[in-house]
């Protein structure tokens, strides 16, 4: 507020700093808990394959099947199954993923005329 009583906006550094804080004092980490308990038991038996049961759904498949079938339920998204599959949270690893292991393949490279400079094609 100016000194004639009129309101304008501007940009304070300490109140930016401020109002940060207070929000950053508020946040809290996700907690994994908060989601749908059925959905954690059957990630595994519906994306990994065993000797009798073939897999059945990729991760982002299942992700989106059990979201479509129930939708009143607090489901994980398809980035953070991954990320707790990588965190150890789930009973499933990356090996049991056969996209996460698959190997890739390298570029070779063909050396040009001028004996030094190489050139990579696939």
């Amino acid at each position: 507020m100016a000194s004639d009583r009129t309101c304008y906006d501007r940009y304070l550094a300490d109140v930016g700093a401020r109002v940060y804080h207070e929000n950053r004092q508020r946040s809290r980490a996700k907690d994994y808990r908060k989601y749908s308990e059925d959905f954690f038991r059957q990630v595994p038996g519906a994306i990994v394959s065993t000797e009798t049961k073939a897999r059945v759904h990729s991760v982002d498949t299942f992700v989106h099947t059990y979201r479509r079938n129930h939708p009143d339920e607090r489901v994980l998204c398809t980035k953070t199954v991954y990320t707790f599959i990588n965190q150890g949270v789930l009973p499933v690893r990356n090996i049991d993923l056969p996209m996460k292991t698959r190997r890739r393949q390298r570029k070779k490279p063909i050396f040009g005329s001028k004996g030094n400079e190489c050139k990579t094609f696939r």
